[in-house]
């Protein structure tokens, strides 16, 4: 997937392709300043931790002159799952602890 924006005639354009795979080139946009954003659409850690985007950019000079870098947006975790207990399993609430554990 691929999304591109122009800054006039003779202005910088760039271009950004989706590298990994697993999301909308519509949940980042970036600004004429360069600057990432997100979009409106929300983010889980959980089923994408990294984001990489191919950024190109490119004049419209003659000869026209580009560059192209790779971001990586890491995703940060925040509190939003309750905790779950995966031991003891539900029956007797029990759990055993040698005497010899540290």
């Amino acid at each position: 997937m691929e999304t591109s924006t122009s800054d006039g005639k003779h202005g910088i354009q760039w271009r950004a392709r989706n590298q990994s795979g697993n999301f909308n080139l519509t949940r980042f946009f970036i600004a004429k300043d360069g600057q990432i954003y997100l979009g409106r659409s929300k983010l889980d850690r959980e089923l994408y931790p990294l984001y990489e985007l191919t950024v190109r950019v490119e004049d419209q000079g003659t000869p026209k002159l580009s560059s192209t870098t790779i971001v990586l947006i890491h995703i940060l975790d925040v509190n939003d799952n309750t905790p779950q207990f995966i031991f003891p399993s539900i029956g007797n609430n029990t759990v055993y602890v040698r005497k010899e554990t540290k």
